[in-house]
């Protein structure tokens, strides 16, 4: 495995060069030199450039006492200044080109956690909804970037949904509605992807786009758009990588609000209203719901459920002036659910037990607003939202979690590879460089492209034009029509041959395997029928990418696949 030489040699440039970065693009290592050993030999200084002849007398020993005090104060501020950081923040370029920022940047916010990992993936908080959430364990300011980096890269999926006159219709109809059409960016969200074939074209973001729980209350996630892709005249016309990589690097996501270290970080997915009627009676029964249906809708509170609850819980001490009831409690609380509103009174009843437990704290925290404040009435249903998820301390989430950020992309060292894994903090031998659920694909074949305009069905071969650039970041066996595709920056890593030594001596640095028992669902899933696994709505497999020796900070993660 081979350093990347172009990234240290800019992170100690002491100055910016854009030759620097246009070479980077053109995928040769930056041609902006700096000795790091020998620099301070080179720095310009009156004191270095001319010979100083000192006589033996009072004046001209202060003099030089003088010199040497000045001397020593700048070379030691200027090596300061120049001394490079592995926490630095990380930009795009103008060639979509994530580099390490080549001087120490203030107030960095990784700067207190001393380099540590900070965005984890572990249990969600979510209750009782199965699966795993992603939770900071840094405290994050409001528009701050959650990786300080592009996520992934964005993967335009063309004609996923197209289903009238294609092969394999049923087989089409599966896979997108159980699973990949639940997990990509389509119809109706304005981004860079839909721009080519808007109607036919999604966009799968692994990663915060992908990972995220959704939560319309406690949502905390936006995203600024790639501010540059990398174009076809900058990949070579001979080159086997044109055409074979997503010239787009991933949405850069950043939170709406202030998050604190412990909470797990949610998306809106946009489903904020209940298309059905409440799913229980004015007692609070269950209705029986088809755990194979995958009707995940029908399992998650709605912001109707909070602010009901929110309404009946003003009502009592120290919100209001009536006392809690303490006989009967749940059939005083359920009375209070007004049945017009929508909300689901077993929802209701749940949310407003736990705001019992929690009264003194909400109102604690809710004082200083203003009781007609907008951002009262908004802190009271998130203070609400959060009283019914299951508490993670930092500790909890180490313990229990995998870390999701030791790894962003930037241009790979290996040629015609597009983009790479370079490692953040550095990786211990044996350690998960980072988990892998995957989204699974049981007929390859379905990311076949077709001419447009044409009854494919009739002459599938006749029609066929070429294979869609998902199938280039999925995990896959020639002998298996089965595709495994990550939901994190996994896809990120490249294959490195050992036949080859394409990245050096040492070799890979990494492999990927099954997951080790984080994730209970894929041991039993991984033993079913591949007409089993069509069937099942969902993601239900994952792997994991190792280290197999120690991964230094800003080290390409490289797979012995």
């Amino acid at each position: 495995m081979m350093e990347d030489r172009s990234l240290i040699r800019h992170r100690n440039s002491p100055t910016g060069s854009q030759e620097g970065f246009k070479s980077l693009g053109n995928g040769h290592g930056s041609d902006m030199h700096f000795d790091r050993d020998n620099g301070k030999g080179r720095r310009p200084s009156a004191f270095l450039n001319r010979r100083v002849v000192i006589t033996i007398t009072l004046r001209a020993v202060l003099i030089t006492v003088t010199c040497v005090a000045c001397l020593t104060f700048y070379l030691l501020h200027v090596c300061d200044y120049l001394t490079p950081t592995p926490r630095s923040l990380v930009r795009n370029t103008n060639t979509a080109v994530t580099t390490m920022s080549n001087n120490r940047i203030q107030n960095d916010p990784r700067d207190n956690d001393h380099g540590q990992c900070g965005i984890w993936m572990a249990p969600s908080s979510l209750l009782p909804y199965p699966g795993y959430g992603i939770f900071a364990t840094r405290n994050i300011h409001a528009k701050e970037s959650i990786l300080h980096a592009p996520d992934a890269v964005s993967v335009q999926i063309r004609e996923a949904h197209r289903f009238k006159n294609m092969p394999m219709k049923k087989e089409r109809h599966l896979w997108w509605d159980n699973t990949f059409g639940n997990y990509v960016w389509h119809r109706g969200v304005g981004d860079h992807a839909r721009y080519d074939h808007p109607y036919m074209t999604s966009d799968f973001q692994p990663g915060f786009g992908a990972l995220p729980n959704h939560h319309c209350i406690l949502s905390a996630l936006s995203f600024r758009m790639a501010e540059d892709t990398v174009q076809d005249g900058l990949v070579g016309y001979d080159s086997p990588g044109r055409g074979a990589f997503s010239y787009t690097v991933g949405r850069d996501f950043y939170s709406t609000r202030e998050l604190s270290a412990g909470e797990e970080i949610f998306l809106n997915y946009g489903h904020c209203t209940r298309e059905q009627p409440s799913a229980g009676d004015d007692n609070g029964d269950d209705v029986e719901e088809d755990e194979n249906e995958g009707n995940w809708q029908s399992k998650i509170y709605y912001p109707v459920d909070f602010k009901e609850s929110a309404k009946i819980v003003s009502h009592f001490e120290p919100f209001g002036k009536t006392p809690w009831p303490i006989q009967n409690v749940s059939h005083a609380i359920l009375t209070m659910v007004d049945a017009e509103s929508g909300a689901n009174p077993r929802f209701v009843l749940e949310i407003v037990s736990k705001a019992f437990l929690n009264r003194e704290v909400i109102f604690e925290k809710l004082s200083a607003y203003s009781h007609n404040d907008r951002q009262f009435r908004k802190e009271f249903l998130r203070s609400l939202a959060r009283g019914v998820l299951a508490p993670r301390d930092t500790d909890w989430i180490r313990k229990n979690g995998i870390c999701l950020e030791h790894l962003i992309p930037k241009t790979s060292t290996l040629p015609n590879a597009g983009l790479g894994a370079f490692s953040q903090y550095g990786v211990r031998k044996g350690e998960i460089v980072v988990p892998a659920p995957v989204l699974q694909t049981v007929h390859k074949e379905i990311l076949t492209l077709y001419e447009r305009d044409v009854n494919v069905a009739e002459d599938p071969e006749k029609y066929k034009i070429g294979t869609g650039l998902l199938n280039n970041y999925c995990f896959g066996h020639s002998e298996s029509s089965m595709l495994l595709c990550p939901l994190t920056s996994a896809m990120l890593v490249n294959h490195c041959s050992l036949r080859s030594q394409a990245c050096g001596p040492k070799g890979p640095n990494a492999v990927v395997r099954w997951s080790s028992g984080w994730d209970e669902a894929s041991h039993e899933w991984r033993n079913k029928s591949l007409e089993e696994i069509e069937e099942k709505f969902g993601r239900i497999l994952s792997l994991e990418v190792v280290a197999t020796r120690k991964i230094s900070p800003g080290e390409e993660g490289e797979n012995e696949k």
